[in-house]
């Protein structure tokens, strides 16, 4: 996921099975500072741990490669009532558990054809101007 231009993330639901799958492969530009990010992925409503995934985090970059995939046991008419969050993430300091949201991402997933599958692009939000 870029902040300011769109990042590739393929999202379908290969051959009708029951998986919703997410494919994270990059993400850039997100920081003026060496951060360490990592995308936090949450299938909504749920906010349970089995809507949750994350990526590996990156260490001390402004363009980490995820390549990274991620996949919920779920029907695709159940996937399409949903919308999934993505967040661009870094921890705050070494010794901090704190985490500072870089981007966001709100995509209403009955707005895509997960039956195509595919790679799209998409805007990130920047939480650290907005309101």
């Amino acid at each position: 996921l870029r902040k300011g231009s769109k990042p590739p993330a393929a999202l379908g639901h290969p051959d009708r099975a029951r998986r919703l799958r997410q494919d994270q492969e990059s993400c850039g530009g997100v920081s003026k500072e060496l951060p360490d990010p990592y995308v936090s992925l949450v299938l909504l409503p749920d906010r349970g741990r089995s809507t949750k995934r994350k990526t590996g985090v990156q260490k001390k970059t402004l363009n980490p490669d995820f390549n990274e995939r991620f996949e919920w046991d779920m029907s695709l008419d159940e996937a399409s009532r949903r919308k999934l969050e993505a967040q661009v993430k870094s921890t705050v300091s070494f010794m901090s558990r704190e985490k500072e949201v870089l981007g966001k991402l709100h995509l209403d997933l009955a707005q895509v054809d997960l039956s195509e599958g595919g790679t799209h692009w998409y805007e990130l939000r920047d939480e650290r101007s907005s309101p």
